[in-house]
């Protein structure tokens, strides 16, 4: 479904924009990560391995609030008029 007003638009957009910059620096935090466990130790890379998971969970929570926020303005423009 396409948005029909302008405001929602860009604002679809922008998260579009908020979620891939999000992604992005997940990518990159998590090749930094896996990187310094070839420099640590097992119960370090333990430790590492912990954040990981709970920095990977908190990214998916991040990805589907997005989502659903995108869903919700899609609600909103298809049943309702937005002033431009």
């Amino acid at each position: 479904m396409t948005l029909k007003s302008k405001n929602l638009i860009n604002l679809n957009d922008y998260l579009d924009k908020l979620s891939e910059a999000y992604i992005h620096d997940y990518g990159i935090l998590s090749s930094l990560i896996w990187d310094a466990k070839q420099h640590t130790t097992d119960e370090n890379n333990s430790h590492l391995d912990w954040c990981m998971v709970h920095f990977n969970t908190s990214m998916v929570d991040i990805h589907k609030t997005i989502k659903n926020i995108q869903a919700r303005l899609r609600e909103i423009d298809a049943g309702s008029k937005i002033q431009e």
